[in-house]
């Protein structure tokens, strides 16, 4: 019997999204829908939220100097973002990267469209599981070093902010 692999955006502005004809077809044909992560697991969501913090109680502060840590700060609370920098200083820079594109995105709503999938497959009855685990994803995560992942994450900041000064 087929399997179908896709890869999606993880956010895309609401008006974007949709399903095509052909996927929705597919959905409907299968036996099984697999997610990158079980998003329908809400332990897994929540237990997710603790893995995206930094080991040993390191924070941004510990990984920046005053200079670029003042610079971060000031950013972060000028832009809108789904969690407040005191509680995005204590998460793996890249956590922060990744919030950071997407409120940079230029759309007043966004969708996730793994919630576009996992809504259709239910709508089928089909069962929803995950390929992997927030614990592993995070494991990779802290493979790259938080002093990387901090640089990382002014260059992101640094490159947004010449960006908003073209505007």
């Amino acid at each position: 019997k087929p399997s179908y692999l896709f890869g999606t955006i993880h956010m895309i502005c609401k008006e974007d999204a949709y399903l095509s004809n052909n996927l929705m077809k597919a959905i409907e044909n299968a036996d099984r829908v697999y997610l990158e992560l079980d998003m329908d697991n809400l332990f897994e969501m929540i237990g997710a939220m603790m893995k995206m913090k930094m080991n040993n109680d390191t924070t941004l502060a510990d990984l920046l100097t005053p200079e670029e840590y003042t610079l971060a700060k000031k950013y972060f609370e000028e832009k809108v973002t789904m969690l407040p920098f005191s509680v995005l200083e204590t998460y793996k820079p890249l956590v922060a990267s990744s919030l950071l594109m997407e409120s940079s995105m230029l759309c007043d709503a966004q969708v996730a469209m793994e919630q576009l999938v996992m809504e259709e497959a239910k709508k089928n009855g089909k069962e929803v599981d995950g390929l992997e685990t927030m614990e592993y994803q995070m494991s990779i995560f802290d493979s790259i070093p938080y002093k990387v992942q901090a640089q990382e994450l002014l260059k992101s900041i640094s490159s947004d902010d010449k960006e908003s000064e073209g505007d």
